[in-house]
């Protein structure tokens, strides 16, 4: 959140640089879960209560989209192989061998 003050108070510009850094949170909510709704008597987060953090990311990424900071170049490679008929997975690997990592398991003959 110090970061998104010091975006508003003019301190920190929008760039690519700040969009890299951006786009390292996968916008989980465990910021949330984990320090911002703790019951840990030394965490005395008081915006917690009233600001949704992950919203605020993703307000902050809409902004550095029309700034046309974003999206980055890996996101454009992950579009393209989520359309790819071949592989249709993040991570640009061949369809086909979607399961090849079962092979070392045993056999299941009793289902259920």
């Amino acid at each position: 959140m110090n970061v998104l003050k010091s975006i508003l108070e003019g301190q920190i510009p929008l760039s690519r640089e700040l969009a890299e850094f951006v786009y390292e949170c996968m916008e989980c909510g465990n910021c949330t879960e984990v320090c911002h709704m703790s019951q840990n008597e030394y965490i005395v987060l008081n915006t917690s209560k009233w600001i949704d953090h992950v919203k605020v990311w993703e307000a902050l990424r809409k902004d550095l989209i029309e700034a046309g900071f974003a999206p980055l170049d890996r996101h454009g490679k992950l579009i393209d192989y989520m359309n790819d008929e071949g592989m249709r997975n993040p991570y640009g690997e061949e369809e086909a061998k979607k399961f090849e990592w079962t092979a070392e398991f045993p056999e299941i003959k009793d289902k259920g």
